[in-house]
């Protein structure tokens, strides 16, 4: 038993569709993308299995107003997270 999860990831979306096919157009660029998502959504309904599905937005265009609208069942809320300050020393 188990559970089906999809972390879909549009990374290179952004410069391969997004800024050429809207360039310097913020609000035709988040409506691609938003489009991209769900037609994925749409996809992993029509499976008719039950599937997670989680947006990899880094929190960038409030996706949390948005997501569900997509079918996703949850996103990203911040950017990776950074090491800042000195480094633990290391355990061998």
């Amino acid at each position: 038993m188990g559970i089906d999860y999809l972390k879909y990831d549009l990374c290179s979306f952004e410069t391969d569709v997004m800024r050429r096919q809207a360039p310097n157009d913020k609000a035709e660029q988040a409506r691609l993308m938003q489009a991209a998502y769900a037609k994925m959504g749409r996809a992993l309904r029509a499976t008719g299995r039950p599937i997670v599905y989680s947006l990899c937005q880094y929190g960038s265009d409030a996706v949390w107003e948005w997501g569900p609208s997509v079918g996703a069942n949850l996103w990203r809320t911040t950017a990776t997270a950074q090491p800042h300050g000195p480094h633990p020393p290391s355990r061998l």
